[in-house]
């Protein structure tokens, strides 16, 4: 783990739960604000790390990034208004759901917008986006959302399950599941938002933070949310039904690795088990958050889940062919969202707009990144065995 990133942790500690940072002597600000934003947490930091300085080249990236999000939050509002006008039942899924936990709401920053429905509501969901001018993509066959995307509110992801059917099958064996109705709260800006029930949104955060461990790279807010989380509403929840369900799913080595960044770090005040989370926080410091500092970690990250998910030889062939083919194939509602053809052109030019989009992949050469994608791409099997390792130390795949 590099220094910057080792400061970068208490820093962070001390600004989400509002506490004001004794920076120290010789501190590197410029190398930890550039490990803040490889995070995605800048905005959370700036104040602690840079003071009331406007005359350097972060100030105006935090500002732009919270006007942007002031905007997304009003548009948020609307919208789940008019969702709630329509009888659509649906609910705001972390992001700012999550942003009230903190002691400064406004600079914990979302990115996309996850919003969770009804499977019997996506079609109509997709009409009701599609009328407000937002560009609606079909959703993948057992994915678990579809994308939309408006010029102003900013990607939506809408959850018709909360999970993608292989991690919750092979992971999470089906144990996260919604339980409790929706809440409503107010966020620090008024508007009024449904969310998950207090037990079902801790889980939630849970298996939140697991997913991005063990498919791309865990990120540094993932932590905090889950834990202000647990500090903010330990007392309403159910903790030894929780505490059972990660026993069972054999969790406890990496929940105790994320209490242990909690009390260390983050100087909150938790009487747990701990344990040293050395090698993921060394494994965020190298990728980033979601792993996107680490561009190899797409080449290999199919060879990852076939390991997690216990894929034999035929179910990894299937899987590429799938994915070739929804590469290669894509419906209507994709090919006008990329221009390959207008909204009221006949279904008969699919095929012509599939041959577009061919010749454009080759004129690109966007080919090596289908490799990575479908994981038929050479890759970095040092880096490859050294995830492997973490995930075997943290019992997410076998020995």
């Amino acid at each position: 783990m590099t220094t910057a990133f080792k400061e970068l942790l208490y820093i962070y500690g001390d600004s989400i739960m509002g506490r004001k940072t004794i920076l120290p002597e010789n501190c590197d600000r410029d190398a930890i604000a550039k490990k803040a934003i490889e995070q995605n947490i800048l905005p959370i930091i700036y104040f602690n790390l840079y003071g009331e300085e406007t005359d350097n080249n972060y100030y105006p990236l935090v500002m732009q990034a919270v006007a942007v999000n002031e905007r997304k939050m009003f548009f948020l509002g609307k919208l789940s208004e008019e969702l709630n006008s329509a009888g659509i039942e649906h609910c705001v899924l972390k992001g700012c759901s999550l942003a009230a936990l903190y002691a400064t709401p406004q600079m914990r920053i979302s990115g996309d917008i996850d919003i969770l429905i009804k499977p019997s509501d996506e079609k109509r969901t997709m009409k009701f986006l599609e009328e407000r001018n937002f560009i609606v993509k079909q959703r993948p066959k057992g994915a678990q959302n579809f994308e939309a995307r408006h010029r102003n509110a900013g990607l939506y992801e809408i959850h018709v399950q909360l999970f993608d059917s292989e991690f919750d099958k092979y992971v999470l064996k089906g144990k996260f599941k919604v339980n409790e109705p929706f809440e409503v709260m107010t966020n620090s800006d008024g508007i009024k938002i449904n969310v998950l029930g207090k037990n079902d949104g801790f889980y939630f955060a849970t298996s939140h933070m697991i997913k991005h461990f063990v498919k791309d790279g865990l990120g540094l807010r993932q932590i905090s949310d889950w834990l202000l989380y647990f500090q903010k509403h330990s007392k309403e929840l159910d903790m030894e039904r929780f505490n059972k369900t990660i026993e069972e799913l054999n969790f406890e080595k990496f929940i105790n690795a994320m209490y242990y960044v909690g009390k260390h770090y983050f100087k909150m005040d938790i009487n747990c088990e701990f344990e040293d989370p050395a090698d993921i926080l060394s494994d965020m410091d190298e990728g980033g958050a979601f792993g996107h500092n680490d561009s190899d970690r797409t080449k290999y990250k199919t060879r990852l889940l076939d390991s997690l998910y216990g894929r034999n030889k035929a179910q990894k062939r299937r899987h590429v062919v799938k994915r070739l083919f929804e590469i290669a194939f894509p419906q209507k509602r994709e090919l006008v969202s990329k221009g390959f053809m207008k909204e009221n052109s006949n279904i008969l030019f699919i095929p012509y707009a599939w041959v577009k989009r061919w010749i454009d992949i080759l004129l690109k050469g966007k080919l090596k990144k289908i490799h990575s994608v479908t994981g038929t791409s050479e890759i970095d099997e040092e880096k490859l065995e050294k995830r492997s390792n973490i995930l075997r130390d943290f019992k997410f795949l076998k020995k």
